[in-house]
């Protein structure tokens, strides 16, 4: 009787010590888990700011360049044809702005719908 209660509670230390290590490397799983998404959230945030920074240098360049154009019609005497092409290019800006965002609100409609 006093042996099979000795096995018992060897078998029951046994078990906790198990329980011990296994909550040990669930723990150290959790750790290094966490630390490769922190690694990988960092990079992502480089690449995104030095993609932003590239398109607004390049927003940039064609805006001075379109700006520049429209100075030097101005100078040669062709106001009529950068008033034209000012207007082109304010409306299709504009065209080109509200299509984008009328589609992307179409797109998180329907992200969220397929989502519930």
């Amino acid at each position: 009787m006093e042996v099979e209660r000795f096995v018992v509670l060897e078998l029951r230390a046994e078990q906790i010590e198990l329980s011990k290590q296994q909550e040990q490397h669930w723990y150290e799983y959790s750790q290094s888990s966490l630390d490769a998404q922190a690694e990988d959230r960092k990079d992502w945030r480089q690449t995104w700011f030095k993609t932003a920074k590239l398109w607004s240098w390049l927003g940039l360049i064609v805006f001075v360049l379109v700006l520049g154009f429209l100075a030097l019609l101005v100078l040669t005497g062709h106001e009529s044809f950068a008033l034209e092409l000012l207007r082109i290019v304010v409306y299709g800006g504009l065209g080109g702005f509200g299509g984008y965002g009328v589609a992307k609100a179409n797109q998180k409609q329907a992200t969220g719908a397929s989502t519930e």
